[in-house]
C-alpha cells in the first residue's frame, strides 16, 4: 500500500522540510513554504520512464570520446542560432513565455517542417481538434508529427516506448502529473519528479526534448527554480501582445552562447522572419550603440585631460600654477600690445586699476566683493603681485572665475 508523506516545500528554491519553517535556509527567502502530499509506492512499482534503462559504470576520462555535438537542424535560421548551431541529441530544452505570446505556435510550427523526423507532441492544454486547426493555418508540407493528448506522464512513457520518436514535445510542463506523489498538476513536487524522470529518460534514450512552461508574475519559469538548473537549455519568447514583434533569447545554454537573439514577426498564419528592414535597424542600432559608447569614453578623456593641458608657457621663475582657474581664464584670452586693467590687493580684497604703460596700477576703479585670503595660495600671490588684463572680456572672465 502506498504511504503518504507531508513535506513542506519551498516555492522560490524548491527545498523541502518535514516541518514548516520561516526562512529557508536554502535560499534565504521567507514565508515561502508550502504543504505538499507526497505518496510513496514500493520500487517495484514505481515507473522509472517506461524503457529499459541502461546501468552506467565509471570509466577514465581518456576513455570518453569527445568532439562537436551533433547537431539536428530545425530548419529555422534564428532558433538554430540562438540553439547554439541547432538541437543537440539527447538535451533538456526548456521554452517559457507569457500566456498568447506564441510559444505552442513556434514549437508547433517548427517541428511541423521536420519531415524527415518522427515528433511526437504531446499536449496537456489543448485538444488534438485545437492544435489541428492550428496546424492548417501554418503552410506545411506532410509531416510525420504525432499528436496525442495526454497528462499523466507514465501514459506518456507508454506512447514513447510504442512510437520510439526521435523528438518530443511537452506542452506544458506544468500540466503534468505523475501517480507516484498525490499532489495536484503545477505544484512544485509534481514539476520537480516530473522534469527530473523527463531528464532521465532523454539522456538514457538520447532523445532530445523540448518543454514548454509558464512564468509567474515576476517574469521567471513557474515551478522551482531547480527545474532551470535540471534542463540543459532555457529560451525565453518575450513581446507585446500588442505588438507583431518576439524576441527568442537564451537564458542558460550549456550547448552554446547566452549572447544570441532571436527575431520574429508574428502574423496570423504564424511566427516568421522579419523583413530586410527590421535586420537592418537591428545592426544600425548595435553599430550606433557601440559607435555611442567608444565616443563616450574618448570624450572622458579628452576632458579628463584637458585641465591638465597648459595653454601657453608660464615665465621662467614664475610660482604661477597653470592648472589653477585664475592663470587658465588669463591664458584664454589672446594677448595685446596695450593693457588696460591691473588687479591688486586693496584691504584684503581684489581691486580693479587701471594700467599704466609700464604694468603698474593706476587710478582705481572699483573693490569687488573677492577676500584675497580666499583665494587659492597662486592666485592671491598673483593678485598680490599686480595681475594684468588686456580687454574688458578678459576681466570679467578673470572676476568670474575668482567668484564675484
Amino acid at each position: 500500500m502506498a504511504k503518504e508523506k507531508t513535506v513542506y516545500v519551498c516555492t522560490n528554491c524548491g527545498q523541502d522540510s518535514p516541518k514548516w519553517v520561516g526562512k529557508c535556509p536554502s535560499c534565504g527567502a521567507w514565508n515561502t513554504y508550502v504543504e505538499e502530499i507526497i505518496r510513496k509506492e514500493p520500487a517495484n512499482k514505481r515507473p522509472v520512464s517506461g524503457l529499459e534503462s541502461v546501468k552506467s559504470k565509471p570509466v577514465t576520462l581518456n576513455d570518453i570520446t569527445g568532439g562537436d555535438e551533433p547537431r539536428i537542424d530545425m530548419h529555422d535560421e534564428e532558433l538554430n542560432r540562438v540553439l547554439g548551431g541547432g538541437l543537440v541529441p539527447g538535451s533538456l530544452v526548456l521554452l517559457g513565455g507569457e500566456p498568447g505570446i506564441g510559444k505552442s505556435t513556434l514549437v508547433l510550427q517548427t517541428v511541423l517542417h521536420l519531415p524527415d523526423k518522427k515528433v511526437l507532441y504531446i499536449s496537456g492544454e489543448e485538444s488534438a481538434r485545437q492544435l489541428k486547426l492550428r496546424a492548417d493555418r501554418i503552410p506545411h508540407n506532410s509531416s510525420d508529427c504525432l499528436i496525442v493528448c495526454e497528462t499523466s506522464l507514465e501514459q506518456i512513457y507508454v506512447h514513447i516506448k510504442n512510437t520510439r520518436p526521435d523528438l518530443v514535445i511537452i506542452d506544458s510542463i506544468q500540466t503534468i502529473s505523475t501517480e507516484t506523489i498525490d499532489s495536484s498538476p503545477g505544484s512544485l513536487v509534481q514539476v520537480r519528479e516530473c522534469s527530473a524522470s523527463i531528464l532521465k529518460f532523454a539522456k538514457e534514450t538520447n532523445t532530445p526534448v523540448i518543454l514548454i512552461g509558464h512564468i509567474n508574475k515576476e517574469g521567471s519559469i513557474a515551478g522551482p527554480k531547480v527545474l532551470e538548473h535540471i534542463v540543459d537549455t532555457v529560451l525565453q519568447f518575450e513581446g507585446d501582445q500588442h505588438y507583431m514583434y518576439r524576441i527568442l533569447r537564451s537564458i542558460k545554454n550549456r550547448f552554446g552562447s547566452t549572447a544570441e537573439l532571436g527575431i520574429y514577426e508574428m502574423r496570423q498564419n504564424g511566427a516568421y522572419l522579419p523583413g530586410k528592414g527590421v535586420f537592418f535597424m537591428r545592426k544600425l542600432s548595435v553599430c550606433l550603440f557601440y559607435g555611442l559608447c567608444v565616443f563616450t569614453i574618448v570624450f572622458s578623456l579628452f576632458w579628463m585631460a584637458l585641465p591638465k593641458l597648459p595653454l601657453s608657457q608660464s615665465p621662467a621663475g614664475s610660482e604661477t600654477d597653470p592648472a589653477s582657474p585664475l592663470s587658465l581664464a588669463a591664458q584664454a584670452v589672446p594677448q595685446t600690445d596695450t593693457a588696460r586693467y591691473c588687479l591688486q590687493d586693496s584691504g584684503g580684497r581684489v581691486a580693479v586699476y587701471t594700467c599704466r604703460a609700464d604694468g603698474t596700477p593706476g587710478t582705481l576703479i572699483r573693490v569687488t566683493g573677492i577676500y584675497t585670503n580666499l583665494l587659492p595660495e597662486n592666485d592671491a600671490l598673483r593678485i598680490k603681485r599686480g595681475l594684468v588684463v588686456n580687454s574688458p572680456r578678459e576681466l570679467d572672465l578673470l572676476l568670474e572665475d575668482l567668484g564675484e
